[in-house]
């Protein structure tokens, strides 16, 4: 069949369709769309009820898809991090689909018979086996028939459009400060995103079809710094040559909505969704375990002489990893890393934690970039525990929370920590025991968020740590860091009995999935943590057909486990720090 032919063909029912765009916010979209820039969002949110859609607690994009696909919080489906501590070791394992406990929507539609496409969700490696066609997102570690499902999707893709493509591969491009070609490869990746949603439209009709862009979240990682003028990150060079990056890959967007609105059928309905929001980031670094060690409650291996050297290689390891992912050849790379199996996510638990004197540490922290949280060093749980389960537990996690709410900013004197969390405070479910003990929700810094990164990697003894501008156009890990994410993203949906130009109130992502089985007449299960957003349907909908109920099972969804090889571990750790996930 020609691209020609392929593109006179038409298109097939879809009676919903979720646009799903990773890192969305109104605080892009609406102005935009009063400035004229986004015109089909404009018109798609005239006809539709909308409104910010409260993330999960941190607002990250495994969780907050997890629960999204789910309807379940972390304590339910097992997903919080990117990564999951080994527990019983102070080991970590970057975690994939079968690592999720819960069934997604996509299982729940086609034991339902309905006929479903899954494309580019985050997560959802390794596919589900679907009634109908699941594509894997960014977090894919191969290029291959392994991230479809059916198998065969892959070949009939590469004949029919080319290939599909997970995600952009520009680090190379960014690296050497070729800023309009990176935008190019966003582009591209979207240009091909949509080219194979429009490929399975034309191919058959669908109950439910996904489709997200993860490009509308890399480019506020990595270009935040040439999108606001305010930002401490802010390029201004740079910026008056280069159009506003997230500007265009917004607007390639609005294209395809445009396009979705004036192909599907009158009667379909569109939603739209994001995991999180975003903004800008601050020019402060925190250094969660410096500050427990200030509080005297964590000690590093540092005081004798081999302690120092200890930390020295931990230096010299962090900037190794900078250097060899910016300047080596891609195959020498994978010799280097695969050499020993498992040896990446060995050499991330060692950075990690093997400078801390666990026989004199009470409390201590991952310090991962974007998850916020603390572990009690638990006997009985962790190898070196010191403190009892119980009461003693107990004192420590309120002791650390008092310690937290008093923590100040040494230049602006405002409180660094919003609020300081138990577990069990945000979080319910069989895996709870998965959840850290303590979860922190960062103060922002005048309007933007303060960075986390290991201790190990500090220039100081500081635990908040200002980098200069100098440095920031320098460093490594600045690159991907200028734009981050914030709690509120967005929500909308279009579409026979929905109010239209309603603005929507108090809408949670884990309430997404709820109303997804309600627009497709599937009852919801009870044990769903989200209920479908009512206030977003007319009363005469509603009448005709209400919210139906259905007892949850017994039994817990268990995906048979997947284990990533070393090479498959070390291409999705790539991933993650290719947008600062990881470091």
């Amino acid at each position: 069949m020609t691209a020609a032919t392929d593109n006179a063909r038409p298109w097939n029912d879809c009676r919903l369709f979720i646009l799903g765009l990773d890192g969305g916010s109104f605080d892009l979209i609406h102005p935009w769309v009063k400035e004229g820039k986004l015109p089909n969002f404009g018109r798609y949110l005239n006809e539709s009820s909308s409104g910010e859609l409260q993330s999960t607690l941190p607002p990250m994009t495994f969780p907050g898809w997890s629960t999204m696909m789910t309807g379940k919080n972390p304590g339910r489906h097992g997903i919080y991090d990117f990564t999951q501590r080994r527990l019983g070791t102070y080991e970590i394992d970057i975690i994939n689909a079968a690592d999720r406990k819960a069934k997604t929507i996509w299982r729940i539609l086609s034991d339902a018979g309905r006929r479903v496409a899954s494309v580019g969700v985050p997560v959802s490696f390794p596919p589900e086996p679907v009634n109908g066609v699941m594509i894997s997102g960014f977090d894919a570690p191969v290029n291959d028939s392994r991230i479809m499902f059916p198998p065969e999707l892959f070949e009939e893709l590469n004949g029919a459009m080319g290939g599909y493509v997970t995600s952009a591969d520009f680090a190379r491009d960014i690296a050497k400060g070729r800023i309009d070609q990176s935008v190019a490869a966003l582009l591209a990746s979207v240009d091909r995103k949509w080219a194979t949603a429009e490929y399975l439209l034309k191919r058959e009709p669908w109950d439910c079809m996904m489709l997200v862009f993860g490009e509308t979240d890399a480019c506020i990682h990595y270009f935040w710094k040439y999108h606001d003028p305010a930002s401490p990150h802010h390029d201004p060079v740079t910026a008056q040559k280069t159009r506003d990056p997230i500007l265009a890959v917004y607007q390639r967007v609005d294209r395809y909505l445009g396009e979705l609105l004036d192909h599907l059928p009158k009667d379909a309905t569109v939603m739209l969704v994001s995991d999180h929001g975003v903004g800008g980031s601050s020019d402060k670094i925190l250094h969660l375990n410096r500050w427990l060690e200030q509080q005297g409650l964590l000690r590093f291996r540092s005081t004798s002489l081999s302690g120092r050297l200890r930390r020295i290689q931990m230096k010299l390891l962090n900037s190794a990893k900078s250097w060899v992912r910016t300047v080596l050849p891609k195959p020498m790379i994978r010799r280097i890393r695969f050499r020993q199996k498992g040896m990446g996510m060995k050499l991330e638990s060692h950075l990690r934690f093997s400078i801390l004197d666990w026989k004199n540490t009470t409390v201590y922290s991952e310090e991962t970039p974007y998850y916020p949280n603390l572990w009690i060093n638990l006997k009985g749980r962790d190898p070196d525990g010191i403190v009892e389960p119980g009461a003693d537990y107990e004192r420590v996690r309120q002791s650390v929370i008092d310690l937290l709410q008093s923590w100040r900013d040494p230049d602006t004197g405002q409180p660094v920590v919003r609020k300081a969390y138990r577990r069990e405070e945000i979080y319910q479910g069989p895996h709870l025991d998965k959840a850290p003990d303590l979860i922190i929700e960062w103060n922002l810094d005048q309007g933007y968020a303060y960075l986390s990164r290991p201790t190990t990697a500090s220039s100081g003894r500081l635990a908040v740590e200002r980098i200069s501008y100098r440095e920031m156009q320098r460093s490594n890990f600045m690159i991907n860091r200028s734009g981050s994410h914030r709690e509120m993203g967005i929500f909308a949906v279009k579409g026979p009995g929905v109010k239209k130009g309603h603005w929507l109130a108090g809408a949670r992502i884990q309430d997404v999935a709820p109303t997804v089985l309600y627009l497709l007449d599937r009852p919801v299960p009870t044990d769903m943590d989200g209920s479908v957003l009512k206030d977003g349907l007319t009363e005469a909908q509603l009448a005709m057909r209400p919210v139906q109920y259905q007892e949850a099972e017994t039994a817990p969804s268990e995906e048979a486990a997947y284990v990533y090889s070393a090479e498959e571990n070390e291409k999705v750790s790539e991933r993650l720090k290719s947008l600062g996930y990881m470091e």
